[in-house]
């Protein structure tokens, strides 16, 4: 089983399925073992072929070997545990990671306030062994399929037991206030933005991929819609999904120059590297005025192209 599921759901729902529909029973007719995945979106194959580490929760010694010798050209290392444990490892990943991000943003948010770069903050401290600089880059938050619903139902198998996870939580609520980031600069900048023409490029929660779960444009652009505002979008694989959204209260156009032309302000919620060196297109609009909610452009060629830049944990404007 590969599944990302609570600890406790292989022996207590799978199990009992497995034996009661089979009439077969664990451990004297069949194995079970719990091989939680570790794959990125859009780069499952690599992921699967190279990875950090194999772990087999295995309901007994007999069932364990047989996973192990499926793995047994993979040069990584291999840790045999129980099913419950090898079920919560891929939760504490997931819930660990999505930690990192938000302290990271957190931590922009704060340097924003010292007129200090966040990136050079996150390289600093990436420098230290004991941290390294995987997820380290601050933004607008997370999204997708895995971090949210993990980190949640993590939360919530624990609330019904009468503990409370608090960082877990404040880690959600965190990257939920994360994502409306452009939505605070957009007041400081304008005060009153209803009506405004909005640019934003990137629909997807992640580069190279058209996966609109709970992407953080979904809260932007509902937000937006609220204030009447006159929304352009672009993204080079995400739109089709995006209209199961939005339908037709967007715009959704072909390309970066119809997305910016005559735009009061873009906000970059994806980092696609075709945003990277959009620096002469921004002349395209009303306003050269960005909002960088993913902090790929760089503040220098902004300012030398006479652009106004906001990029998270900078000093802005």
């Amino acid at each position: 089983m590969k599944s990302t599921v609570v600890p406790g759901t292989t022996e207590n729902v799978v199990i009992p399925l497995l034996e009661e529909f089979s009439g077969k029973k664990v451990g004297k007719d069949f194995g079970v073992c719990m091989v939680p995945e570790f794959l990125r979106e859009g780069r499952a194959i690599y992921d699967f072929m190279n990875p950090d580490r194999i772990i087999i929760g295995e309901y007994d010694k007999k069932s364990g070997d047989k996973i192990l010798k499926i793995f047994k050209n993979f040069s990584c290392p291999v840790l045999r545990t129980n099913l419950r444990t090898a079920e919560m490892i891929k939760y504490a990943s997931n819930a660990f990671l999505a930690t990192k991000i938000s302290f990271i943003n957190e931590i922009a948010n704060i340097c924003e306030i010292k007129e200090i770069d966040v990136n050079k903050v996150a390289e600093g401290i990436g420098l230290d062994k004991r941290i390294n600089p995987h997820f380290l880059h601050a933004g607008i938050g997370f999204g997708g399929s895995c971090f949210p619903k993990d980190v949640s139902a993590l939360i919530a198998s624990v609330d019904e037991n009468g503990y409370e996870p608090k960082l877990l939580k404040e880690v959600m609520e965190l990257n939920e206030r994360q994502k409306l980031w452009p939505i605070k600069k957009l007041k400081e900048i304008f005060g009153d933005f209803k009506n405004k023409k909005i640019a934003i490029l990137g629909l997807a929660f992640k580069r190279d991929s058209d996966d609109m779960r709970e992407a953080p444009s979904i809260s932007i652009i509902n937000f937006l819609l609220k204030e009447k505002c006159m929304i352009q979008t672009y993204d080079s694989k995400a739109t089709e999904n995006a209209k199961k959204i939005f339908g037709n209260r967007i715009n959704y156009c072909k390309n970066i120059d119809e997305c910016l032309n005559g735009a009061d302000v873009c906000i970059i919620a994806a980092d696609w590297d075709e945003f990277k060196e959009i620096y002469d297109k921004f002349e395209l609009m009303k306003n050269k005025l960005v909002i960088d909610g993913r902090r790929i452009l760089d503040p220098e060629k902004c300012k030398n192209a006479k652009i106004k830049y906001y990029g998270v944990g900078y000093k802005n404007g």
